[in-house]
Parts: C-alpha cells; structure tokens; sequence
C-alpha cells in the first residue's frame, strides 16, 4: 500500500502531478523572464504595443463610422502606423519567440521521455476521438481514461502561461496614459 500514490479526484497520482505542474510552471516563469529580458523591459515595446491597441481601438472606430473623405484619410495614414509599428514589435520580439520556442520543445520532450509509459492520471470521462491520440500519447496500453503525461503537462502549461502573464503584465499603465494624450491617435 506504500507504493501508491495518492489521488486528486481526476485521478492524477500526486507526485506526477506535482512534477509536471512544477515544470509547466517553471517553464511558464522562464518564459516571462525571457520576455522581460529580452523586450519587456524596454520602454520602448511597451509604447509601441499601446500605440497598437490604441490604433487598433481606433481604426475599428473610423470604420463604424462616417464613411467620408477625412476619416478614409485618416484610416489609411493609421491602418499604415499600425502596420509599421507591428512590423518594429515584432522585430524586438522575435528573439524571446525563438528562446521560448527552443525552450518549449526542450520542456515538451524531457516531459514526454520521461514520463513514456507512465499513466499519468485518468479522465472522468472517454475522450473524444479528436484528441484521444495526445491523451494517450505514450501510453503502451491505455484504458479509456487514462491520461498521459504530455496531455496533463499541455493542461498546465495553457494554465501557467495564462497565470504568468497576468502577473508579470506591469508597466504599461503610464504608456497608455502618455499615448491617449498624444496627437497620433484622436478621440472623437
């Protein structure tokens, strides 16, 4: 009786459940540090990513609107600083997208080649035939509700990514502040 492990109503064994929780969290906190590193921190992104909200809030304005010669004017200079200052975000993104990337392949692969064969936990009920296959993946003869542990892990980590990101969301309050103010983008 010593060997099992106990169980959370869904059927989850508690030390995997606990292993693969904490790395779908960690790789979630990783992934925000990475993001605060690599352009989270910069004033700069911030601002831009507002003036895109902003100007998106806006164009999506003129469009519900009056349909005459200014506010096409207007809509076309905005649709085109929109797109510019997409293509900059994207361009001080792009190396914490590819860390994160690289690094959520690493966490995906140590969780599945660790955990092979490993009923991670079960289901309450069967699974639908569209995800069955990541339910059981690795499982070498699952029941109908067992789980695998890459199923659980995706589970966790869509939870933690979610988590972290609400969190870690800081700073950008002043910016918004400072872009509703500016002539750029005008208020009706």
């Amino acid at each position: 009786m010593a060997d099992v492990a106990p169980e959370f109503d869904f059927g989850l064994s508690l030390p995997s459940g606990l292993v693969i929780g904490s790395l779908a969290l960690g790789g979630s906190l990783f992934s925000e540090l990475v993001n605060y590193v690599s352009h989270g921190r910069l004033s700069k992104f911030r601002t831009i990513n507002d003036f895109i909200a902003k100007g998106n809030s806006r164009i999506k304005d003129l469009r519900m609107g009056a349909a005459d010669k200014n506010n096409m004017r207007e809509l076309k200079s905005l649709e085109r600083e929109v797109k510019s200052a997409n293509e900059v975000a994207t361009r001080l993104k792009l190396p914490s997208i590819i860390v994160n990337g690289i690094w959520g392949i690493l966490l995906f692969q140590y969780v599945r080649l660790t955990f092979k064969g490993h009923v991670a936990g079960s289901l309450p009920f069967k699974p639908f035939k569209i995800i069955d296959r990541v339910v059981k993946q690795g499982l070498s003869e699952p029941g109908e509700t067992d789980t695998s542990a890459v199923f659980i892990f995706i589970l966790f980590n869509i939870a933690a990514k979610q988590l972290t990101g609400r969190i870690f969301r800081t700073g950008s309050d002043q910016a918004v502040f400072d872009l509703m103010n500016s002539p750029q983008i005008k208020h009706s």
